[in-house]
């Protein structure tokens, strides 16, 4: 009789045991999936950051070529119109007819939607940075640290979580 309580107890320990493995377990798996989803975010936020630098780029293009035009004419006629007041007084009124960059309504959404970008940027990097900070400190605390290493769970690293491409 003694025997089968004490085999009923130590069955219902193993299974409770087990149970708990499997729990443990789960939750790493659930906390380094939020690792993954979260660095997945940050990579987005990241296309989209090297997209609207590229579209500013594109925007800029025919104000800086129009520049770079300016630039090659008065280093070319230089020395002739150091004695010629009038064709440098024409030279600043082209100056002056310089298209107003700041002012154009393009380039200025795309600056503030480059702030933006930077500002999403930086909550991403902190969400990561917790993310890994929470599953650390969930594989480090006994009992779970056992299930960790069973199941060849390591610490994580936020520089090699960035650059980890199997995560």
């Amino acid at each position: 009789m003694i025997f089968l309580i004490l085999s009923l107890i130590l069955g219902l320990a193993i299974i409770y045991l087990a149970l708990r493995v499997i729990h443990i377990r789960n939750n790493i798996i659930r906390k380094l999936d939020d690792v993954k989803r979260q660095k997945a975010h940050l990579s987005a936020q990241y296309a989209y950051h090297n997209q609207l630098i590229k579209n500013l780029y594109d925007i800029l293009k025919p104000y800086l070529k129009h520049e770079r035009d300016i630039f090659e004419d008065v280093s070319r006629n230089r020395s002739w119109l150091a004695g010629n007041k009038k064709i440098l007084t024409a030279l600043y009124g082209v100056v002056e007819n310089y298209p107003k960059l700041k002012s154009d309504s393009s380039v200025k959404q795309m600056i503030r939607d480059l702030k933006s970008n930077e500002k999403a940027l930086l909550h991403e990097k902190k969400v990561l940075n917790k993310r890994v900070s929470y599953y650390n400190k969930y594989i480090s605390i006994f009992p779970n640290s056992l299930v960790a290493k069973v199941f060849n769970y390591p610490s994580l690293d936020y520089e090699k979580v960035m650059k980890d491409p199997t995560l």
